[in-house]
This record gives C-alpha cells, structure tokens and sequence, in this order.
C-alpha cells in the first residue's frame, strides 16, 4: 500500500456518506493536494466526514484541500479525532459541523518556512508569510474572537483543549471517546517540532483517562447485564430440559398405558370370539335337542293303538274312545272321564286332526 497521507473510503451501495482520513502531515510524502482535489470531485454523497488528526503541514496544500471542500455540494463534518494543529486546524475550520474528541487538541499558530538567499528574497518571503496569514484568519473567523485577537493567538502559538475550542466558538460539538491517545497526540506534534505546553498534555491525558474509566464503567455494566441474561437463559434451558425430562417420562407411561391397553384388547377380542364359537355351539346343540324333540313328539303322534287303563284285555281306537267321550251326557260323569283319560282324549284329537 502506497503511504499517503489522506485516504478516502468510496461510498458503499446504498450509503449516502463518504469519509475522508486525514492521519498525516498535509503534503508529506511527496505527494501534494492536486491528487487528493480530483478524488474529492468524484465523491457522490450527501454528507462528508473529515477526520483529522494531523500535525499541520504545506499552507499552500491545506489551503487547496480547504477551497475543495468548501466547492463541494455535500455537506462537510470535521472531526478532530487526536491532533488539529497547524494548517490541519484550518482545514478543520471548512466543515458545516466542526467536532472534536473530549482528549483532542487543537493548535494555531502563524505560518513559517525555512528560506535561503539574499534580503529581497527573504523579504519577499516574509510578505508571503503575512498573506497567508491573513488567508488563515479569515478560516478561524467563525470563532467569537475578533480578526485582532485571532492575530495575537496565532502570533502566541495557542493550543486549545476540546472544551476551550468548544467555549470559544472554533467547534461546534464535543465527542466523548478514545479516538487518539495522549501518546499519539505527543508524537504527531514532535514530527512537526512543536512543543505542547505541559498544562495541555495533562488536560488530554486526564480526558484520556476520564474516557478509559467511562469505557471501562460500561463494559462493566455491559458485562453485568450479559451476565444476568446469560444466567436467565440458563434458567430458562433448565426449565425447558425439566419439562423435556417430564415429557419424556409421560410418554413412557403413556406407551406402557397403550400396550396394556392393547395386550387387554387382544384378550377381549380373544374371549369375544370364544363366546361367539360358545354361542354358536349351543345354538346347533338347541337347533338339534329341538329338532330330536319335535322326531319324538312325531312318533309319538303317529301311534295308533291306545291301551285301557293299561289292562291289556281291551283297546280302543281314537273315534271309539272319542265317541265314548261325547256319547256322556252328565257333566259330572264327563268331568270324571276326562280327567281319568285325559292324556290318551288329548293324543286321540291329535291323530284325527293331523
């Protein structure tokens, strides 16, 4: 990857924002603002995140970059994430919304070179430098101070904390978090040999730590919570792994209760069909005994002579004891006859009405 000192992210499918690194020297490595201007013409968003944490660098670049971002039509958020000092702080100054992490640090100071050969050329020098001082403060007018105080910082070399930054009108809003720490701060300045006043490191480091302990109280209190849903869910999986338990178990019950109920089935259709059998056996035994009976009610029937009395001298037939029979006049007489030969009267009707 070619080291840069800016690097923009293209816009996703669907995003409507771009975002745009600026974690460098402006124009170092040898690569200056013209490439950085044609790569800003081709974003096609609504909005632009700059994110800044530089040590300043070439007045002429950081002017460019500024102008491009004022043309473009989306709207332009600056974020001072650790370090806006410099020709980085006027950059800062483009955006609609200028914001800066609580642990940032912003710096302004007049513009200088290092410049060779004799007095005309140095003094024309010297009047570049005060022109483009002029150019920077009018990016820092959107702050309460006048153009003179402005000067008079610049001429100071002014380090500004977030919450300074903030009280005098140079940003817009303060973001709390770890964007760059209190080293990375130190060491972006040290490339560019400037010297952050003791106060304002320790004001950095301090919101460095503030920051820390905020995270740390968070994840505390994220890690609690994880913790009480985890033991929740656990409760609720022992619950659900009772009632499988249970489940189980009454299904078991419930399938011996079936094979009972079948093998009890099996049994009673068994001693149905028994019956049955036991039924049809003794409908044939009745059809039998009554068709036996009915044989012997026909011969008896069917027999001719009828003895007296059982003495053996006499017998008669069916019309002569029938006749015998009607020929008594006395009811008494008759009662008395039919009483004593009522079974062979009986079978005699029998015979002759057959």
């Amino acid at each position: 990857m070619t080291n840069t000192w800016y690097n923009i992210t293209p816009v996703a499918e669907g995003e409507t924002n771009a975002e745009i690194h600026i974690y460098d020297a402006i124009g170092s490595h040898d690569i200056n603002a013209k490439e950085f201007v044609n790569e800003v013409k081709d974003i096609k968003a609504d909005t632009i995140h700059v994110r800044i944490n530089s040590p300043g660098g070439s007045v002429i670049d950081g002017n460019a970059i500024y102008n491009a971002l004022d043309r473009h039509p989306a709207k332009v958020i600056t974020h001072i994430d650790g370090l806006g000092a410099s020709m980085a702080s006027v950059v800062a100054m483009v955006g609609d919304e200028v914001h800066m992490a609580d642990n940032a640090l912003m710096m302004i100071h007049n513009p200088w070179t290092v410049s060779i050969g004799d007095a005309d050329e140095l003094r024309a020098d010297a009047e570049l430098l005060e022109k483009m001082s002029e150019s920077i403060t009018s990016a820092y007018s959107r702050s309460q101070y006048e153009k003179e105080q402005i000067k008079d910082m610049m001429n100071k070399e002014t380090w500004l904390t977030a919450q300074e930054a903030f009280d005098t009108g140079f940003i817009d809003h303060i973001e709390t978090g770890l964007r760059a720490s209190a080293s990375d701060i130190a060491m972006l300045a040290e490339t560019s040999e400037f010297v952050i006043p003791a106060e304002k490191q320790i004001s950095s480091l301090t919101k460095q730590i503030e920051a820390i302990m905020k995270t740390s109280s968070e994840v505390s209190e994220q890690l609690h919570e994880k913790t009480v849903e985890n033991e929740e869910v656990n409760a609720q999986l022992s619950d659900a792994m009772s009632a499988l338990e249970e489940w189980k178990t009454g299904k078991i019950e419930a399938d011996e209760q079936i094979q009972q109920l079948t093998v009890l089935n099996e049994a009673q259709a068994e001693e149905i069909e028994n019956k049955k059998s036991e039924l049809e056996q003794a409908e044939k035994i009745s059809e039998t005994s009554v068709a036996n009976k009915a044989s012997e009610i026909v011969v008896a029937m069917t027999h001719e002579p009828i003895a007296d009395a059982g003495d053996g001298i006499h017998s008669e037939t069916d019309e002569e004891l029938l006749l015998k029979y009607d020929s008594i006049a006395d009811r008494d007489d008759r009662r008395d006859f039919f009483s004593a030969n009522k079974t062979k009267i009986l079978r005699a009707k029998a015979r002759l009405n057959k």
